[in-house]
């Protein structure tokens, strides 16, 4: 008798622990396993649809859609004005991008090597002899390892693997680079101008965005996004940075802060030239009746400037307009 409890009481404990140590699941779906002439179909559909699948021999495609008016989504047939659904870009088939971005005239991509191209009728411009002929992508950036882009309609931000931020023009036009400027006697040395903004050989004229406050030791730039006319950096210790374009880069607040510096264009002095000081007010505090009636403004009432007067002669279109990104003061810590 003594066996049995004991034998009991075993087989008790051996199913209180099997029911709390195993987890019990739904029962799954049972659904048929396909045929092997089934399987094949439906590889040969995908490869076939716009999904971008690729089919047996592993090729890299890019998948694309939208308008194609400027010659964005397919640069090699100006005739196909819109392209309706997601489908596989023959022209970037087999071609391995780091990144691709597209803009409403113009685009950009970076390749394997880290160069970075560009094309459309918003980058060619009225260098394109015909507006039929195709204009394909063009090496515009090389040697810097870049690994993310963001674009503007005017401008292309590309950040390095190193952290480095650059800005060239995204029309070709203005991508040539300015007669160098004479150097003051006292600032001669081995380097030049060209050195400075042209270096790597490459042949357009870019510049690099560098920050005001200073990076930590090890800190560098991790990503970047642009909006119409401003530009965010994040670093790798998580602090925020703001890039003002042009004079409509505080229009709404969009910047964080008022008061900033840009480098005097009429300086000759490229190494470090001297600063003018600016402060964009955003359009409602500067003139809070700006959507209100006619009634609701007096009539002898004056709006206050939204933009610096010192900077009325400058041109904000050139891409050294601003040359300096700033920490945002409410981010700072967070």
């Amino acid at each position: 008798r003594s066996i049995v409890i004991a034998s009991s009481a075993a087989v008790t404990a051996g199913l209180l622990w099997y029911s709390f140590s195993t987890t019990i699941h739904n029962d799954a779906i049972i659904t048929p396993t396909p045929k092997l002439e089934d399987t094949s179909k439906s590889v040969q559909k995908a490869s076939a649809s716009s999904t971008g699948v690729t089919g047996d021999d592993g090729s890299i495609c890019a998948v694309v859609w939208g308008s194609n008016q400027y010659n964005v989504i397919n640069p090699n047939e100006s005739g196909v004005q819109r392209v309706q659904c997601p489908v596989n870009s023959s022209w970037l088939k087999d071609v391995a991008l780091r990144d691709l971005a597209l803009h409403e005239r113009h685009a950009a991509c970076v390749d394997a090597r880290g160069d970075v191209y560009q094309w459309g009728d918003g980058f060619f411009g009225s260098s394109s002899t015909s507006k039929s002929e195709s204009q394909g992508p063009k090496l515009t950036l090389r040697g810097h390892d870049i690994i993310q882009l963001q674009l503007t309609e005017s401008r292309l931000y590309a950040l390095s693997a190193s952290g480095k931020i650059y800005v060239i023009a995204a029309n070709a036009e203005q991508q040539q680079k300015p007669p160098p400027k004479p150097l003051p006697a006292s600032t001669m040395s081995w380097w030049t101008p060209g050195w400075i903004w042209g270096a790597q050989g490459n042949v357009v004229d870019f510049a690099e965005v560098v920050p005001r406050q200073k990076l930590g030791w090890g800190e560098q730039f991790v990503s970047i996004s642009a909006g119409r006319n401003h530009l965010l950096a994040l670093t790798s210790s998580g602090r925020t940075m703001v890039h003002p374009m042009n004079k409509n880069a505080n229009a709404h607040g969009q910047l964080g802060l008022r008061k900033f510096d840009i480098p005097n264009p009429s300086s000759t002095d490229t190494v470090s030239p001297p600063r003018i000081h600016v402060e964009l007010v955003p359009r409602a505090v500067a003139d809070p009746f700006a959507t209100a009636s006619p009634f609701s403004r007096s009539a002898s009432s004056s709006v206050p400037p939204s933009v610096s007067t010192n900077i009325d002669g400058i041109d904000d279109q050139h891409i050294r307009f601003s040359d300096a990104l700033f920490e945002i003061p409410s981010l700072q810590g967070i």
